[in-house]
């Protein structure tokens, strides 16, 4: 940014300094391989539950505060299992700056999971907690005891890139006092770009989708093979329609269906790009999430995207002027949106690709985005050159 010194502090890190950093980075990642162990044994996989060693940190605030002298302002993406609670307080203490968590799930408001699902026992005590099973339920009660004796203590600033996330931020029992702002994730807009949009439309219609893996619970591919299947009962639409499908282990889930299909795998940023540019929409079926991010990324390449009504797409996508959007969970309402957008006449479906660029380039471009946070930088006290 410029006018000012930013620094980026990860466990890698550690691996420029002497010995000590070296045996605390493997530390570190040893503590990391622990949790990950435990929670197949104790946890409910659908939430994410990163925080069994909620207490436990190896990065102390001396260390940082030794690396990077002064500091005005400590912006805080992922911390599970790096630093906590206690340390982000004594960093406020030690440093004087001001501190802003910008979550990209709703991790810090809970005692540990990072998909809450329909749970709300983070506005209250994390009582009989769904992400744990029975003897361990009292971890997220005493992670969440944990997290607020010392983050009520210190005025700490949410940046929130969905307006799921500011609901639940402002209910949640920790940060339900603390101020809000609204700062969507960025997308280099000259970077993700569209092509030529006719292309898409007289060609097979591709329709885009994409999971790490179609078994993640809360991606929803269950609910989208479902809708997809209802679709396929439209004989003319099989003829037309190709499903692109990015992810790992996808040609055993989706073979039974009757599309003609084509398995990505894993891509690169540059094949990705490629992928929104060529495809005829974005087919997003999460049904758990504070993204996806491939929501934001198709509509700046000017594609349109079809979704439930979560995450991001609830706050992108206008129905029937940039995509269109299904209730949630229901395969019926994802079924129809797709028609919707499959039966689109040239011209409308050329005044769709316009829109989702413009109103995109409008709310998320990165440039825009970095004025945002000037604005809140300089509304939260800390001098910006």
């Amino acid at each position: 940014m410029q006018g000012c010194n930013n620094y980026v502090f990860t466990p890698d890190v550690l691996k420029q300094g002497g010995w000590r950093n070296w045996v605390l980075f493997f530390a570190v990642k040893l503590k990391l391989i622990v949790e990950k162990t435990l929670r197949k044994l104790i946890t409910n996989n659908d939430y994410y539950f990163y925080n069994i060693f909620e207490k436990v940190t190896l990065i102390s605030s001396e260390m940082l505060f030794r690396k990077y002298g002064k500091i005005d302002m400590i912006v805080l993406y992922w911390t599970s299992g790096i630093i906590n609670a206690k340390t982000i307080h004594k960093l406020s203490v030690k440093t004087g700056a001001r501190i802003f968590i910008y979550p990209m799930d709703m991790g810090p408001l809970a005692g540990g999971c990072h998909y809450k699902w329909d749970c709300n026992g983070f506005k209250t005590n994390c009582t009989n907690c769904p992400g744990l099973k029975k003897p361990f339920k009292f971890i997220a009660v005493s992670n969440l005891t944990y997290r607020s004796k010392y983050l009520s203590r210190i005025d700490v600033g949410l940046l929130l890139g969905t307006t799921d996330l500011m609901r639940d931020f402002t209910e949640s029992m920790i940060f339900k006092d603390h101020g809000c702002n609204y700062l969507p994730l960025g997308i280099d807009g000259r970077k993700y770009r569209p092509s030529n949009t006719r292309d898409s439309y007289e060609s097979k219609k591709s329709l885009l989708i994409g999971a790490s893996t179609p078994l993640e619970r809360r991606k929803g591919m269950a609910i989208l093979k479902e809708a997809l299947l209802l679709l396929q009962k439209d004989c003319d639409l099989c003829e037309t329609v190709e499903l692109v499908i990015i992810g790992n282990r996808a040609d055993d889930f989706f073979s039974d269906l009757a599309f003609h299909k084509k398995y990505l795998g894993f891509i690169g940023e540059t094949e990705l790009i490629s992928s929104y540019q060529e495809c005829y929409c974005f087919v997003s079926a999460s049904i758990e999430d504070a993204g996806p991010m491939m929501v934001n990324q198709a509509l700046i390449c000017g594609k349109p995207v079809v979704a439930f009504e979560v995450g991001v797409a609830k706050d992108l996508v206008v129905d029937g002027s940039t995509g269109f959007l299904a209730k949630s969970k229901n395969a019926v309402s994802l079924r129809d949106a797709l028609k919707k957008m499959l039966n689109l006449s040239v011209n409308e479906y050329e005044e769709m690709c316009f829109k989702a660029r413009n109103n995109t380039i409008e709310l998320y471009e990165v440039e825009r985005v970095a004025s945002k946070l000037l604005n809140i930088m300089k509304n939260g006290g800390i001098r910006v050159k």
